[in-house]
């Protein structure tokens, strides 16, 4: 019984102790995106020393693309974007309310790439100089291209359904975009000029906004006891373009990978 008592007054402590430092932190730290990292990561680690609650780890590689209803601005051209690759890993805290069902919070970094360009249809007799490699005409001619790389700070909320070895989750996420870079290439369809930039981060948000919300949806599979396999898409709703800018913008995500259960629970539900 002395050792029950003993154990929970150092749990109770240890949750005290890490909200408080987390909290120091947060006043401390002048910008907003550091602000939040810690408090988050406060609930966190305060909330991991709860029997109810596990926490983990997480990473997934996938495709991402932020579709626009923007057109051409050149006649005869066409405005096409494309899937880049999409990275994330980070933490999640879990609670179990019943056996079958839980809440499910993550805190991630969220490194999201697109491709977008301006083309237009070209035949062979439209290119005076020949191509240094074969191919099939008409071809799409990019008379520019960028390579776009968003990198946000994403906290899905979701419930948790779980039968077996299965578990489904349905819920939405908050997206804080840190940093946005991008790289370009300018060429003509004649090869009167041809030039590019190296990827460079770059202030992009006089076009982008700071904040994107989606909704998240994701099926997991338990291979082993603490790792499990998943596949999550996430529907992009807010608009990250500006107000005054014309066209509208959201993004698209399709994930799969891996988590891994680090702080094993010891729930208090009646099996």
């Amino acid at each position: 019984m002395c050792g029950k008592l003993q154990k929970s007054s150092f749990l109770s402590q240890f949750k005290k102790a890490s909200v408080t430092f987390m909290m120091d932190k947060l006043f401390n730290y002048k910008s907003r995106q550091m602000k939040i990292l810690f408090f988050v990561l406060g609930m966190f680690i305060g909330f991991a020393a709860d029997s109810q609650f596990s926490t983990g780890v997480s990473a997934y590689y996938g495709r991402s693309i932020v579709v626009t209803n923007q057109v051409a601005y050149r006649e005869g051209e066409s405005y096409v974007t494309e899937f880049g690759n999409n990275f994330l890993g980070g933490i999640y805290l879990n609670y179990d309310v019943t056996d079958w069902f839980a809440l499910q919070m993550d805190l991630l970094y969220d490194q999201l790439n697109t491709f977008e360009g301006y083309y237009k249809v070209a035949y062979e007799e439209d290119v005076i100089t020949p191509l240094p490699y074969p191919v099939t005409w008409p071809i799409r001619w990019f008379e520019e291209e960028q390579w776009i790389r968003m990198d946000y700070l994403s906290i899905p909320f979701s419930l948790k359904v779980k039968l077996k070895k299965w578990n489904f989750k349905l819920g939405v996420q908050y997206a804080y975009l840190a940093k946005i870079g991008r790289s370009v290439h300018h060429y003509s369809y004649y090869f009167n000029y041809d030039y590019g930039t190296d990827f460079e981060y770059a202030d992009g948000f006089y076009v982008n906004t700071r904040h994107n919300l989606g909704g998240v949806i994701s099926c997991g599979y338990n291979l082993f006891k603490n790792l499990s396999l998943e596949v999550r898409y996430v529907h992009g709703f807010a608009n990250l373009s500006q107000d005054y800018i014309d066209h509208d913008s959201w993004s698209r995500q399709l994930n799969f990978g891996l988590s891994y259960q680090i702080l094993p629970k010891k729930s208090r539900i009646k099996k």
